[in-house]
């Protein structure tokens, strides 16, 4: 999820147009914010919290496929870095 902050700013540094663009480009989603304003603050939360529900669910169901040796320490954090099962 790319998150643009500050839409309310007239002086901004990226266009809504650029920033759709890169997060397409990455295959992520796209929000514009304004922390000022409170705009679409709240919905950018819930976006990241399903986002994050999804692909907790879809390594579940891959680690259920796998045998239980073969899945043995190997799931991974948001992080990016190991943690045991």
């Amino acid at each position: 999820m790319v998150l643009g902050n500050k839409c309310d700013d007239k002086n901004r540094e990226v266009t809504y147009n650029e920033g759709m663009e890169y997060a397409r480009s990455k295959n992520f989603g796209f929000l514009e914010t304004s922390a000022k304003t409170g705009y679409n603050v709240d919905n950018a939360f819930n976006c990241i919290v399903r986002e994050i529900y999804r692909n907790q669910s879809l390594e579940e169901e891959d680690d259920e496929e796998l045998p239980e040796q073969a899945n043995h320490n190997s799931r991974v954090s948001l992080g990016g870095k190991k943690k045991p099962s």
